[in-house]
């Protein structure tokens, strides 16, 4: 009698790569998710700075801060990943017609979630915000 050789995986041979591949990736794919909104925070950090710098340029020229967005880059951060939004607090005047501001808030608001960081914002001051997490 001629013994055969039998060549090729088991099945409980399959099922342990298989449950060793779910629990790699169990651990993995979140921290990957969190490495990645990290690095997009970086986005958010390059428009919130270009910002804040047409801000203080267009300070030099007018003695005010703007309240529009397009005077300073636009709504959208360089790579998309972010939506930009200026706000005056209350620290306007109006002499005439026109309205100064001397002060402004930038905030750059992911347009993915990310629990973390809701928001990332950088005033006048150079004040950052939320936290020092997010930057």
């Amino acid at each position: 009698m001629r013994k055969h050789y039998h060549s090729g995986f088991t099945l409980i041979e399959l099922m342990i790569v298989v449950a060793i591949i779910g629990i790699l990736a169990a651990i993995a794919y979140p921290a990957y998710q969190d490495q990645m909104r990290k690095a997009r925070r970086s986005d958010a950090h390059a428009a919130l700075t270009q910002a804040a710098a047409l801000q203080e340029r267009i300070y030099m020229d007018t003695n005010s801060y703007s309240n529009d967005i397009d005077d300073i880059g636009g709504n959208t951060s360089p790579e998309g990943y972010y939506t930009i939004a200026v706000t005056n607090p209350s620290c306007s005047s109006t002499v005439g017609a026109t309205t100064y501001y001397s002060c402004f808030v930038l905030t750059a608001t992911p347009n993915v979630a990310d629990p973390d960081c809701p928001t990332v914002t950088l005033d006048e001051k150079g004040i950052k915000g939320p936290s020092t997490d997010c930057w």
